[in-house]
């Protein structure tokens, strides 16, 4: 399912709060909640957005390996998933 999620998410997700987000969060003290509750589940969420999106960047294919995602399973999404 989190790679069915993050087929259809968008690239900004990958991207930092802009300023109009920061602005909000800083004035009114809410925030628009884009994450997963699992860390694990987020970080192969990401990964799966970067790899469909052709933004493999090295933080995170770490961040995916320290959250707990081995090699094989990011070479099975890229070569099984068609996510090139």
């Amino acid at each position: 399912m989190v790679v069915q999620i993050g087929r259809r998410d968008r690239e900004s997700y990958l991207k930092p709060d802009g300023w109009l987000a920061t602005l909000c969060k800083t004035l009114f003290g809410f925030e628009q909640v884009t994450r997963l509750a699992d860390p694990r589940l987020e970080a192969l969420r990401m990964l799966v957005i970067a790899l469909g999106r052709r933004h493999p960047r090295p933080a995170i294919f770490k961040a995916a390996l320290a959250a707990g995602i081995t090699r094989q399973q990011i070479d099975f999404l890229v070569d099984r998933q068609g996510l090139r």
